[in-house]
């Protein structure tokens, strides 16, 4: 059996896929013939101020992965829904009308942190709708450690202005809560080459016994220690070992520790291809940067 994941109807079957989460999202920008540069203010088309995209425009991880995959011309134009915008929590402002949906936020808040402080549900129209499991965050047991704004793609969660330049004080946020040290944001990130032995592992047991079981992100090298996969992963002994029993061209591994794996992931990736041109082979074979 062959599996093909580069195809053209796969190619438009995702553009299909993505159409749904950019009707949601302001997207005009994105399509704008003078967008390089553009810093939203003033618009010389003169769109409205709700249809512009937001703060991380030029800097923003939907942004590429739509510009990766592309946008149908007949993508609906985005209605602004006057959605609600929280700005009393104590980090980070949400704005509703900017989330797509894709419940990262909830992921990492449960899957990794272990809190489970936001969920979802979904609308009259089957969209899904992301909040807080009690009234606010605090009664939803939220340690603030930020791990959901770091994660958001869109900009619907994102750090206030005021607090990058400061190192808040403790009594300043909630009891139990993670309180963030501002001065060494972004929290979770990791440096472009902050792999584990970065000439690579010779891939055995007995090194993989010695790779701790945490989330992280690994690399698979050949022969000649050439990437030939990169992958984020929950446990990361435990998918390195399935590998060596899948993957028969890896001789050697890296990997880096990182609570964040899926983001680091897709860092990683947008790195080598920016590099390469095009994905790592085993990453061409699966395509699952989205």
């Amino acid at each position: 059996m062959i599996v093909r994941t580069v195809s053209p109807s796969i190619a438009e079957f995702r553009r299909e896929r993505i159409m749904e989460f950019v009707a949601r999202h302001p997207h005009v920008c994105l399509t704008c013939a003078q967008k390089e540069g553009c810093a939203r203010f003033p618009c010389s088309l003169n769109i409205p101020e709700t249809e512009r995209c937001c703060l991380r425009f030029g800097n923003c991880e939907f942004q590429r992965i739509v510009e990766y995959v592309g946008i149908k011309p007949e993508t609906p134009r985005y209605v602004f829904e006057d959605l609600p915008i929280i700005k009393e929590d104590s980090l980070f402002d949400t704005n509703f009308n900017l989330c797509i949906g894709c419940t990262r936020c909830i992921r990492v808040c449960r899957d990794v942190c272990g809190i489970g402080a936001l969920d979802f549900i979904y609308d009259g129209h089957g969209r899904i709708i992301v909040g807080t499991v009690n009234t606010t965050l605090q009664e939803s047991a939220c340690r603030f450690c930020a791990a959901c704004v770091e994660v958001c793609p869109t900009g619907a969660l994102i750090d206030r202005e005021s607090l990058e330049e400061q190192v808040p004080r403790k009594d300043a946020y909630p009891t139990n809560s993670d309180v963030p040290r501002r001065n060494l944001r972004p929290l979770f990130h990791k440096p472009a080459l902050a792999f584990q032995h970065e000439q690579g592992i010779e891939y055995t047991a007995e090194n993989l016994a010695q790779v701790p079981e945490r989330p992280g992100v690994y690399q698979l090298l050949d022969g000649q220690k050439g990437v030939i996969y990169i992958k984020g992963a929950m446990n990361l002994r435990k998918e390195l070992e399935e590998q060596m029993e899948m993957n028969e061209r890896a001789r050697y591994f890296i990997y880096e520790e990182d609570p964040m794996y899926s983001k680091r992931e897709s860092e990683i990736l947008q790195q080598y291809c920016a590099q390469h041109g095009e994905m790592p082979a085993g990453n061409r074979e699966l395509d699952d940067l989205f």
